[in-house]
């Protein structure tokens, strides 16, 4: 039995189970999704990926560059919702996800969740290499997120009495 199981768990681990063969026609939308992020058509990219996605909408690996996408147009809710996907269908999902779900949250303001995927993110990626530019991004984002969890209830009333002499 334990062998039976072991075996389970190396099918499900590399997503047989889970996510079963990707079509052919699904394959070449996403290359042609990179292809256009070559190109910095990320519109284009995008366009692809969705057309991917129609063919498998389980699809992981079309959700998580569509949202990377989104991440480089500054569409920060669009890229949330297309991590999220990838989250859900993706067995092992790469640790930068946890990067761009935290930046997701953190420029909608959602403190506590991009805290959260920030720490994520630093312990995913603790010993693997990571641009240093990524690391301070999220490593600056991660303690103003913390900072802004402690102090958003915290705000000081506004009193147009105490001014001073700056007006």
């Amino acid at each position: 039995p334990r062998f039976l199981l072991s075996l389970l768990f190396c099918f499900l681990a590399t997503g047989v189970f889970s996510q079963g063969k990707t079509p052919k026609k699904a394959i070449k939308f996403l290359e042609m999704g990179i292809q256009q992020e070559r190109y910095r058509d990320y519109e284009g990219a995008i366009e692809a990926y969705k057309q991917a996605i129609d063919v498998k909408s389980d699809y992981g690996e079309a959700w998580f560059r569509g949202g990377t996408c989104y991440y480089v147009l500054d569409s920060n809710k669009r890229c949330g919702e297309w991590m999220d996907k990838a989250m859900e269908y993706q067995l092992n999902p790469r640790p930068t996800i946890y990067f761009y779900l935290a930046e997701s949250a953190f420029y909608q303001e959602k403190w506590q969740k991009a805290a959260d995927y920030y720490k994520t993110f630093d312990t995913k990626t603790a010993n693997k290499p990571m641009p240093n530019k990524i690391r301070q991004e999220a490593e600056k984002n991660r303690k103003s997120a913390e900072y802004a969890v402690k102090n958003v209830g915290n705000r000081v009333m506004f009193d147009p009495n105490n001014l001073g002499d700056n007006i």
